[in-house]
């Protein structure tokens, strides 16, 4: 798995990895076999016992149950419990604890039908127990995919699924399915529910909330309402038990409380949800210490999306020539605005729409904070301060041409630049990313307003962005280890060539073609809101270009990921060049821990729990170096 782009930071000082030495768990010296002679006898090693018995993990909320949970909270439970078909650790690509290998085109296990769907094989691995003994079978595979609890559903949608032996499954997924093309759904036990069990019933039952019997390297063990889960070593996992054999969640929903258990040692790890960056600085000056601290970026980022498209009254936004979002771009300081909103944190600033850390990531080549650059290219497009008071006006008034064959548009002469910038309300954080955009920007002669929205408000379907009543809005984004990006960035619906069979646009194709659907297969619709699509999609820009649309059906319709990230970095290019949205940075995610727990690797998918089984404890705190 590739190393994550951004360092752990520790408010100055890099984490290094923490690595376990190798360990048979047997407390004996393996002896090296002598043939017919005789055994020599081997005296028995005492193993030291760990100087603590248990890992605490502390929690600011309790889920409702793991299987089926809706709570955020649940996923750090899974990585102990359940292998995974897929695993992102520290990055977006993936690996699988669950199956021999990830499905791939090269050795016939993932095909795409003539009908979009795909036909992809699952083999499982044939070292798996459940934690009550029973051998695990593709079975519990098949029994788990016939449900999709809220906290696994996925762009997976399984149309049919079949059994081939006992550790193989053959699986149809629906045309949209995303790469790593593996179901989220973990196994489910045929000999406890039987082959056939209804969806409710599982969620009711003592399954949904212990996992028991579990497949995972551990297994619940106790649960104390309100106060804690006990987890124990599963002795069926297969290789060498866990180095820590308990693990203990305890539930406190006082962040204050957490900070002060950490310092204090009732704490060995404090997850995300329950420490704040104010607070995560504090533990690094912690007494009694030392404690460790990780702030790493997350999979949420901020960004500035431009409407650059007719909005709903007809009205040419302010914004339509590239040039003028240009000249915004380089007038927004990503690096500082990260470091403004979470300082001491690095890594943070994005150049693309996609992190850096990302398998489909093409970024590094963007436009730099230049304020006079900035200012020459409004001069360009026909933006000028005339009147000297400070704020440019349409002179002699704009116009330009709409990409993908949408007509022209036109700005009256005298027209103020003076856009309205969007922001959720009641976020200190965007406030002030905001004022600092005004700031800037009437540097060179642009009067940015800001108008805070409450955010119900501002993603309503009837809302300023689905109607595209806006000039300029921030407002967070998420990335996935499948980018997609479809229904964030196509413009226009793109069809598939009835003779060449590629990707076109409607312009493209004879009007005989599209008399009728038999004849010619919409490959992906206009995702920008409007009442032709029942204001649907999420290109609340409306931007669109032609060659960017057909790079990011490409990508989407590739299954091979070499190919799939050309195109995503062909697209990436024309998103730079055209600028319909400034990605910000991503928002980090927290984590602390008492020095002498190592092997943590937090990536910015995964849980941070993602591979706890293979932490351990080191008391001198170096952590295997």
């Amino acid at each position: 798995m590739a190393a994550a782009a951004s360092a752990i930071l520790v408010f100055g000082s890099l984490i290094s990895a923490c690595n376990p030495g190798p360990t048979d768990g047997s407390g004996e010296t393996p002896a090296e076999p002598v043939g017919e002679q005789e055994q020599p006898t081997i005296q028995p090693t005492e193993t030291p016992a760990p100087f603590k018995s248990e890992l605490v993990i502390c929690l600011a909320q309790e889920p409702g149950a793991i299987v089926g949970g809706t709570e955020f909270a649940a996923r750090d439970f899974l990585p102990f419990l359940t292998p995974r078909a897929a695993v992102y650790g520290e990055d977006y690509t993936a690996e699988s604890d669950l199956l021999t290998a990830l499905p791939s085109v090269e050795d016939g296990t993932l095909r795409r039908n003539e009908d979009g769907t795909l036909t992809i094989t699952l083999h499982y691995r044939d070292d798996l127990v459940w934690s009550d003994g029973e051998p695990f079978d593709a079975a519990d595979a098949l029994l788990g995919l016939s449900h999709d609890p809220p906290a696994f559903a996925s762009a997976f949608e399984v149309l049919d699924a079949r059994q081939v032996d006992d550790l193989t499954l053959e699986v149809t997924a629906a045309a949209g399915a995303e790469y790593p093309y593996v179901p989220a759904q973990p196994p489910l036990p045929v000999h406890v529910f039987g082959p056939e069990v209804d969806l409710a019933t599982v969620l009711a039952s003592g399954y949904a909330r212990l996992v028991d019997p579990a497949l995972g390297p551990y297994y619940v063990a106790e649960w104390a309402e309100g106060a804690h889960v006990l987890l124990a070593a599963n002795p069926y996992y297969p290789g060498d038990e866990p180095v820590i054999g308990v693990i203990r969640f305890r539930f406190i929903p006082s962040a204050e409380q957490i900070l002060i258990e950490l310092q204090g040692g009732g704490c060995d790890v404090a997850l995300e949800n329950g420490l704040s960056l104010d607070q995560l600085a504090a533990v690094i000056e912690a007494d009694p210490g030392p404690l460790r601290a990780y702030a790493f970026p997350g999979f949420v980022s901020e960004q500035v999306v431009f409407n650059t498209y007719i909005d709903r009254l007809g009205r040419a936004p302010l914004i339509a020539d590239s040039r003028v979002r240009q000249a915004f771009r380089q007038a927004v300081d990503p690096a500082a605005l990260a470091g403004m909103a979470y300082p001491g944190v690095e890594g943070l600033a994005l150049d693309s729409w996609l992190p850096a850390g990302h398998w489909a990531y093409s970024g590094g080549e963007t436009l730099p904070f230049d304020l006079n650059a900035a200012g020459a290219l409004l001069d360009q497009a026909g933006w000028q301060d005339a009147d000297g008071d400070g704020v440019r006006e349409s002179v002699a008034g704009v116009e330009g041409e709409y990409a993908c064959q949408r007509g022209a548009w036109t700005i009256e002469p005298g027209t103020p630049l003076a856009p309205t910038l969007l922001i959720p309300a009641g976020d200190p954080v965007r406030q002030q990313v905001a004022d600092t955009m005004r700031a800037n920007l009437a540097q060179i002669g642009v009067d940015l307003r800001v108008q805070a929205v409450e955010p119900g408000t501002l993603f309503a379907p009837g809302g300023p962005l689905v109607q595209r009543d806006f000039d300029l809005a921030l407002f967070s984004a998420l990335s996935r280890p499948d980018p997609t990006g479809i229904n964030r960035w196509l413009g226009a619906d793109v069809f598939r060539h009835p003779l060449d069979l590629t990707p076109v646009h409607r312009w493209e194709l004879e009007n005989r073609w599209l008399i009728s659907d038999q004849l010619v297969e919409r490959l992906a619709p206009n995702n920008t809101p409007g009442p032709e699509n029942d204001f649907q999609g999420q290109n609340y820009s409306g931007w669109c270009d032609e060659a960017a649309d057909i790079a990011i059906v490409n990508a989407n319709l590739s299954l091979s990921l070499p190919e799939r990230a050309a195109a995503y970095a062909a697209q990436q290019a024309i998103v730079v060049s055209e600028v319909p949205a400034i990605p910000l940075y991503t928002r980090p995610r927290l984590a602390a821990s008492a020095d002498y727990v190592c092997g943590v690797a937090p990536g910015p998918f995964d849980p941070l729990t993602w591979n706890a089984a293979s932490w351990y404890f080191d008391e001198s705190g170096v952590c295997g170096g």
